[in-house]
């Protein structure tokens, strides 16, 4: 495609504002990078945290980091289904366990 003499390729999906847009707007992707990101996150608090007595600390890392992160844009990214909504949710039950 051409714009003002110059070549604009054609991407399947994009990144604006932190998140994952794709042609079809379906955040498949970003929902995918929320997950993968949030849960390694959550690994490093599980085995950070098994240290302390008590659970503040845990309680205290993951409405910081992982948190912050599922609910970051959350206005532009909520129409998701609900396969996408229970992936989100799982990351936080995994963490009440």
């Amino acid at each position: 495609m051409r714009v003002c003499s110059l070549f604009v390729t054609f991407v399947p999906a994009g990144r604006d504002l932190g998140v994952f847009i794709d042609n079809s707007i379906t955040f498949n992707q970003h929902v995918t990078y929320v997950y993968n990101v949030s849960l390694r996150l959550l690994g490093v608090i599980m085995r950070v945290c098994s240290l302390f007595v008590t659970f503040v600390p845990a309680v205290t890392l993951f409405k910081s980091l992982v948190c912050s992160r599922l609910q970051f844009a959350s206005v532009v990214w909520n129409s998701i289904t609900a396969a996408q909504s229970s992936r989100i949710e799982h990351i936080q039950r995994k963490f009440v366990r």
